[in-house]
């Protein structure tokens, strides 16, 4: 015979079993989530900058440059940095060799 006992005592095994797959559930995906969040911070270009490198554009433009046959003596540049920029002038350009 089912009691009002036997419902309890299965709906607090329930609510346990419940409670227990959603707390996994829970840091898997917050353990996805960082990962996730790692990998976009690794590709941002403010992590470039953190790195050394800097973000090179045509004084005044957004367009990054990223190939010095697109530029001549004279153009001026701005020199994104890790901790701001430089305003420059091309001296000269050198084209790389295709090894």
């Amino acid at each position: 015979m089912i009691t009002i006992k036997n419902r309890a005592e299965k709906f607090g095994y329930l609510e346990g079993k419940l409670l227990a797959s959603s707390q996994l559930e829970t840091k898997t995906r917050a353990s996805q989530l960082e990962n996730l969040a790692s990998r976009l911070d690794n590709l941002s270009p403010l992590a470039t900058l953190q790195r050394g490198y800097a973000i090179v554009s045509r004084e005044g433009s957004n367009h990054v440059v990223t190939d010095s046959r697109d530029l001549k003596a004279g153009d001026r540049l701005r020199a994104r940095l890790k901790s701001g920029a430089i305003i420059t002038e091309v001296k000269k350009t050198e084209v790389a060799s295709e090894n």
